[in-house]
C-alpha cells in the first residue's frame, strides 16, 4: 500500500519574545484513508538560520504534529520520509513542504 502526505498546515503564535510554530502533517493511503502509526520525519528551517530535525507518529486521524520555537520570521517544514510496515512512501504525489511567516 502507498502512503502520501496530502496536506501540511502551519501556524505561529507569539510566546513572549519568541515565536512558536506548529505544523501538522496529514498522511493518507492510496484510497484516501487516514494512516495511523506512520513515522513521519521532518526538517524545519527556522528564522535564526538553524535546521531542526524531528520525528512523530501519526494519530488515528492520520496527523503527525510538530512544534518548534525560534525568532520572528519565516518557518519552513519539509517532510523528508514516512515509514510504516507494509506501506511505501510516495513523495512524487505528496505535499512535501510548507512555509509560514510569523507576524
Amino acid at each position: 500500500m502507498v502512503t502520501d502526505v496530502t496536506a501540511i498546515s502551519l501556524t505561529t503564535v507569539r510566546s513572549g519574545k519568541s515565536i512558536k510554530a506548529s505544523g501538522k502533517v496529514m498522511v493518507k493511503d492510496g484510497n484516501g484513508i487516514a494512516v495511523s502509526g506512520a513515522t513521519t520525519f521532518v526538517t524545519w528551517n527556522v528564522p535564526s538560520g538553524g535546521t531542526i530535525t524531528q520525528t512523530a507518529t501519526t494519530n488515528t486521524k492520520g496527523q503527525a504534529a510538530f512544534t518548534v520555537t525560534d525568532l520572528r520570521g519565516s518557518y519552513t517544514i519539509t517532510v523528508t520520509n514516512l515509514t510504516k510496515t507494509g506501506y511505501t512512501f510516495d513523495p512524487a504525489n505528496s505535499v512535501l513542504t510548507k512555509t509560514v511567516i510569523s507576524k
